[in-house]
């Protein structure tokens, strides 16, 4: 398996240089750019641009997402890293964090959420869909930051975020995993952190007539609204 620096960044939507916010769409194992590009119609909003990194060999890294971390290494590092520079091609633009969703499905999910939780600020949106963060229940990570004021859908899996919030769905099944100093929290349960809202939401996998939660087109709505509000 080789790692991700080299790969392609394929595009959708508004211009990226034309663009008042974006939308960084992560796939599955065993998927491609292209694939997860297919969320892009139901996502839609003028001045919208979507932007999808390549995994090598489709698998952003080769273990599973419990496995300890350091055995998903170098590859889990080269990922994030993807998922880093593409934040920072966009910012380039001007697009600041606050107007950026990530989205990301099955191994797409546990990536974007494990990139949130090692950096930690306030973007426009966050969706985890069928995800969790990576490692055994408990595993120290680097992170640094605040989601004050963030807003966060996790489909299919669970995720504690921000001083030990706990977000999952009903369907559940995943672990409840700490960032940083967090632990605790409570599965099967939403709560707030600050003003730090997580949606559980449901979403059937593996078809191919797959569609967002509903709120992840409003998230996406209320991202490009609040850029053309701005001066």
């Amino acid at each position: 398996m080789t790692l991700h620096e080299h790969q392609p960044v394929l595009t959708a939507g508004e211009d990226l240089d034309d663009a008042r916010a974006a939308a960084i769409l992560i796939h599955g194992r065993g998927a491609d750019a292209e694939s997860i590009l297919t969320l892009a119609p139901g996502l839609e909003r003028p001045g919208l641009a979507f932007l999808a990194p390549q995994a090598a060999g489709g698998t952003w890294y080769p273990g599973r997402f419990l496995d300890p971390v350091e055995s998903n290494e170098p590859w889990l590092s080269s990922a994030l890293a993807a998922v880093g520079n593409v934040v920072g091609l966009v910012e380039e633009t001007g697009i600041p964090a606050e107007s950026i969703l990530l989205l990301g499905f099955s191994q797409g999910a546990c990536l974007v959420l494990e990139f949130l939780a090692r950096n930690a600020r306030r973007y426009g949106g966050v969706a985890g869909l069928s995800g969790s963060l990576i490692g055994p229940e408990g595993s120290p990570r680097p992170t640094t930051g605040s989601l004050e004021g963030g807003s966060a859908t996790v489909a299919g899996g669970s995720a504690t975020v921000d001083g030990g919030v706990s977000a999952t769905t009903a369907a559940g099944g995943a672990r409840s995993g700490g960032v940083g100093s967090g632990g605790g929290g409570s599965p099967g349960r939403s709560g707030t952190a600050g003003r730090t809202r997580f949606q559980p939401t449901r979403m059937r996998l593996g078809s191919s007539k797959t569609r967002p939660p509903k709120r992840v087109p409003r998230l996406a709505s209320q991202i490009v609204g609040h850029c053309a509000a701005s001066p």
